[in-house]
């Protein structure tokens, strides 16, 4: 896999991992969330650098736009990585306190533009927003450092190799904010907790309690109707039809009941109640049979207008508060304080309305599903549905609002007490760390100095001292080991230079005896021994060369007429030109007077190189003095094309060298 593939593959992994991350929040208070989808994004900072990031929290964050309906969180979210990745990344290495000047400078300021101006979140929920992001942002960024510092370590331990280093000044300030960090979230969390359980208790307190009361007193004005009701039915009975329809019309007069009626059509026979809209107004309507010895069964309808329990049920409520409707058990509106709408119409509970919770007696509701959440929250109502009255099967749908039990102000207070705890802690931890570690750090500079120093360390180190009493212990021991790494050190040198020496005498000693091996002391030509090496060596090769075998003539009689310091410089004359017609490498003196050539490659006629040889000769030799003629004997041999061995050459170019004395001395074997 190649290393663009690999940072392809870590880039999708951790912006999808970004993604599902703020798919999971938690929520600290009515609204507002805690995502943790930064973390991975803060990962692909620190692994793939600002613009990878960037573009990662472009595409995780998006979430938020259907989390909170609006865009403003994912410029935020993204625009703290992006100063993660440019800003203080060298003046500020701890990058939690870098993520705090982020929210101090830059992010605080953009969440009261976009939340206070834009969307008219007010001031306590803008602050709720601005010190929750910061909050959130700080975990983040900790659970980032933290993970890749877990990673790094399991790495290290099932490879069994370190390939990311973190100074002590890291894992100390990672450590001790990680430590700062966890407890102040937990308390957070622990205080919205509270204040949303206690608020949905003091709502759910209050719904029953409007509950309660509407059913207190529709029952009281039921009770009412139904003994007036009994009451006309008393009048009525053991009267005649006519006497009872002159009395039904009195009682419509005197009483509290819109109409009374004689049926005597099919009706119950028994006592019953009900609602009926008539006219687009509803009615109580309580039947009673009525014995009065007509052949047709008759009865009493006494219809009741709810005017009056709307008024009484309603008169202690507030409109801006809770909301308390009546229906039946067909769900038609019967009374309610809500604005547009119609009685007589079916009632919704919920329709269109978005359910932001259910709780156990009710749902929590809003019906602008469009607006940011903590503002549906603040213009939400906690719906609750009484069971149906035995009697007339009636039902109270009782709407308390939310907004009066969500109160910012003591969650501001608490996260603005710890953030600045926290944030005071951290730059107080980060000082006195640096205090404490830039000790640890100088020593770690002094030692690494020593290293790159080595073998040889001149100058004294200046090793930190400090009050803490492991450091101290541990710079004195260092100081104690260089000074007997430099005595060693200088000991060891002496010896090596001693060493040196000898090593430069044994070499030369070696060169010299290697010389005295192979060349003759006294004209500096090779010897006889580099000669046999060199002719095996030819042989081995197998190319066309030649061998001349040379005596010097009567040079026993120039010994004894001049002596032998003459004869010694006659034959160093005799190298000299030998030399200078072959090239000194060819030639070579075997003894006393006896030279041999070797001509290779055997490229020109052998026998202008023999003429070339005599030539050299024809002077004579002025030694102290003395005016010395030098006659040669040359004998001659080509291989392979007389011989194939070295012995059988050599033999036959001294055979012919001494045929040539014989025919005369100076000649060539020919």
């Amino acid at each position: 896999m190649t290393t663009i593939t690999k940072k392809l593959l870590l880039f999708l992994v951790l912006t999808a991992a970004s993604y599902l991350l703020n798919t999971v929040h938690l929520s600290l208070y009515y609204g507002v969330h805690f995502l943790f989808g930064s973390i991975p994004l803060v990962m692909l900072l620190k692994k793939l650098g600002a613009w990878p990031a960037f573009i990662g929290a472009i595409i995780a964050q998006s979430y938020t736009l259907f989390l909170w309906n609006h865009p403003y969180a994912l410029i935020i979210f993204s625009l703290e990585i992006l100063f993660l990745g440019f800003f203080f990344t060298r003046k500020l290495k701890n990058i939690i306190l870098r993520d705090a000047l982020y929210w101090l400078l830059l992010g605080i300021p953009l969440v009261f533009l976009f939340y206070g101006e834009f969307l008219q979140f007010g001031l306590e929920a803008t602050m709720m927003v601005a010190l929750k992001d910061m909050m959130n942002g700080l975990v983040n960024v900790w659970g980032a450092v933290f993970l890749l510092f877990v990673f790094s370590l399991l790495s290290t331990l099932w490879k069994k190799e370190v390939k990311s280093y973190y100074t002590m000044h890291e894992i100390l300030s990672y450590l001790s904010s990680g430590v700062l960090l966890v407890l102040s979230f937990t308390l957070v969390m622990l205080i919205g907790y509270y204040e949303q359980d206690k608020g949905r208790s003091q709502l759910s307190i209050t719904a029953e309690e409007r509950m309660s009361e509407a059913e207190r007193y529709y029952d009281a004005w039921v009770r009412d109707k139904v003994l007036e009701h009994q009451y006309w039915m008393g009048q009525l009975r053991n009267q005649d039809v006519d006497t009872i329809q002159s009395q039904i019309r009195q009682l419509s007069i005197n009483g509290t009941a819109t109409d009374i009626e004689l049926q005597t059509s099919t009706i119950q026979d028994t006592n019953s109640m009900e609602y009926r809209i008539e006219q687009d107004e509803p009615y109580l309507i309580i039947h009673s049979p009525l014995d009065i010895g007509q052949a047709k069964p008759m009865s009493v309808e006494t219809k009741f207008s709810i005017e009056n329990v709307e008024s009484y049920v309603l008169s202690t409520v507030s409109t801006n508060e809770v909301d308390i409707s009546m229906v039946n058990k067909e769900g038609i509106l019967l009374f309610s304080n809500l604005p547009d709408v119609k009685v007589g119409g079916r009632f919704q509970e919920e329709g269109s309305s978005k359910v932001l919770e259910r709780m156990q007696d009710g749902n929590v509701v809003v019906k602008e599903s469009e607006l940011p959440a903590m503002l549906q929250w603040k213009r939400s109502t906690y719906t609750v549905v009484s069971d149906p009255q035995p009697d007339t099967g009636v039902s109270f749908v009782v709407a308390t609002s939310f907004r009066p039990f969500i109160d910012y102000r003591l969650m501001n207070e608490a996260l603005l007490v710890i953030l600045f705890v926290l944030i005071v802690t951290l730059v107080i931890g980060e000082l006195i760390s640096d205090r404490l570690l830039s000790k640890f750090e100088s020593l770690s500079r002094v030692t690494t100095e020593v290293v790159e120093d080595l073998p040889e360390i001149k100058k004294e180190k200046d090793f930190p001292r400090s009050m803490i009493h492991e450091f101290e212990t541990l710079s004195h021991n260092f100081q104690i080991l260089i000074k007997e790494w430099q005595d060693k050190y200088s000991a060891s040198q002496k010896v090596n230079e001693e060493l040196q020496q000898k090593k430069v005498l044994l070499e030369q000693s070696q060169e010299k005896m290697e010389y005295m091996a192979h060349y003759d002391d006294l004209t500096k030509l090779p010897n006889r021994r580099h000669f046999n090496k060199k002719m095996d060596q030819l042989i081995v090769e197998g190319d066309r060369f030649g061998l001349l075998f040379i005596d010097l003539d009567r040079f026993k009689t120039i010994n004894d007429e001049y002596g032998h310091d003459v004869g010694d410089k006659v034959l160093i004359e005799v190298a000299r030109r030998l030399s200078n017609a072959v090239q000194e490498r060819r030639c070579f003196r075997l003894s006393g007077d006896e030279f041999t050539v070797l001509i290779t490659p055997l490229e020109e006629d052998l026998k202008l190189v023999l003429q070339r040889i005599l030539k050299q000769f024809e002077t004579p030799l002025l030694i102290e003095g003395h005016s010395i003629d030098i006659a040669l004997s040359i004998g001659h041999v080509v291989y392979p094309d007389h011989e194939t061995t070295k012995n059988n050459l050599i033999k036959r170019a001294d055979d012919m060298m001494y045929e040539c004395k014989n025919r005369g001395r100076n000649e060539l074997s020919w």
